[in-house]
């Protein structure tokens, strides 16, 4: 029951981000994580979400949480080094981008995100 119940509500909170309804589409993660607080998909989403709306604390907070569970997923890892990014922390994100390449060095996104964290690094140190 608990599984229909989760998916309902991931299903309602992915309707809201489609219509770039975060505060609400936060509220059902919310909620989706009270029926399943080790939900990956549930935290990544949420965090996905709090990122978009410059909530970066608590999107770092539930990244956080979420590698306690799947230190190894790439979407996760690829969204926590953005937020890092976002909070100046290039040379961590850089980090964490190469640690998601290493588990799936084809990933299209990472490999942007990658190039974006090397330039900045690299502009930084030649300051």
């Amino acid at each position: 029951m608990s599984s229909d119940r989760l998916e309902t509500l991931m299903n309602q909170a992915e309707e809201l981000i489609q219509a770039r309804r975060y505060e609400e589409a936060i509220t059902i993660f919310q909620q989706a994580l009270a029926v399943d607080p080790r939900s990956i998909e549930a935290l990544r989403q949420c965090g996905k979400a709090l990122a978009r709306i410059n909530r970066d604390k608590e999107a770092f907070d539930l990244f956080e949480e979420a590698f306690a569970i799947a230190p190894n997923d790439v979407d996760l890892l690829r969204n926590y080094g953005m937020v890092l990014s976002k909070k100046h922390q290039h040379n961590k994100a850089f980090e964490i981008f190469e640690k998601a390449l290493m588990i799936q060095p084809n990933d299209v996104k990472t490999l942007g995100c990658h190039s974006n964290a090397l330039t900045t690094v690299r502009t930084i140190l030649n300051c």
